[in-house]
């Protein structure tokens, strides 16, 4: 069965108070979550939390409070859960609630994002890469969602990060090929393509030519 989890980074400069805060924000999920699942699942994996600051003298108080093992030193902050959980309707759904939680998950992309779309971010990003291949995984990452949200985000508003990616290419492409001197196997590589006949291929199915053809 594979364990869901939730994974929680504080900054570091935060310096001594920084596992006050880990404590802090653990118990809030915990507590806040703990009547919204039931109780058990029949055949369930143990939930378990992982800390990244040293074992402290007192573990059998963290194990009280969650209710389950609890281990430090790790390399992440996080609590691992049964995956049938996601499946399970929350006993105490409310309409209204939702509206409300919505709304506000609205107003904190809007902080996060900025009045652009997500989809003006994305393009933004990909502008930028250079040699490389963008990357889902690593640009949700930086937007501090998962991969999975990110291209439900992108859906909502009608595209797909791959065809993101592809109108990016296709425009840095063209601008080197009319801006600058370099070769096709230079910008290839600019483009994060290990060979330059996969670069040539797409060019093809972008523009309906061949970057050699539309450089003349």
């Amino acid at each position: 069965m594979a364990m869901p989890f939730y994974v929680l980074a504080i900054n570091s400069s935060l310096g001594n108070l920084r596992r006050f805060y880990l404590e802090r924000d653990f118990s809030f999920a915990f507590l806040s979550t703990r009547d919204m699942f039931p109780r058990s699942v029949v055949g369930q994996k143990p939930k378990t939390i992982h800390f990244d600051f040293p074992c402290p003298t007192h573990v059998e108080h963290y194990q009280k409070l969650y209710e389950c093992p609890v281990y430090f030193s790790m390399p992440y902050n996080q609590i691992l859960f049964d995956e049938r959980y996601l499946d399970l309707p929350l006993p105490l759904a409310n309409p209204l609630t939702r509206e409300l939680l919505e709304e506000q998950c609205k107003l904190q992309e809007i902080a996060l994002f900025g009045q652009n779309t997500l989809v003006e971010k994305i393009r933004q990003i990909i502008q930028c890469i250079e040699n490389e291949m963008p990357n889902l995984d690593k640009i949700a990452q930086m937007h501090f969602i998962t991969a999975r949200t990110m291209r439900r985000k992108l859906k909502e508003q009608g595209v797909t990060f791959q065809q993101l990616v592809n109108e990016e290419q296709s425009k840095k492409a063209r601008h080197y090929l009319l801006t600058t001197e370099f070769n096709i196997e230079q910008i290839s590589t600019r483009l994060g393509y290990s060979e330059s006949a996969s670069f040539i291929h797409a060019f093809k199915r972008w523009t309906g030519k061949t970057p050699k053809y539309y450089r003349a």
